[in-house]
């Protein structure tokens, strides 16, 4: 089944990553960093979703420059 996590991950520079779940089932990949924020099942939903929660989110603060942290924090 194609189900995609909608990310952020702490040690990247991008505000919100997608993953295939196959991907951090995978030994190598160490998802220590990863918080999920949201679940899709195809890649049209995954991009909109992901465009949904940075919308939500630029609608409340109107930037992003505490995106991670404020997402982390709660």
């Amino acid at each position: 089944m194609g189900v995609y996590l909608i990310c952020i991950n702490k040690n990247s520079r991008n505000l919100i990553e997608i993953y295939h779940s196959i991907e951090i089932t995978k030994p190598f990949y160490s998802n220590k960093e990863l918080l999920v924020i949201g679940i899709s099942q195809d890649g049209i939903d995954r991009k909109e979703s992901a465009a949904n929660i940075l919308g939500e989110y630029y609608a409340r603060y109107n930037c992003f420059d505490d995106f991670k942290t404020n997402m982390i924090n709660g």
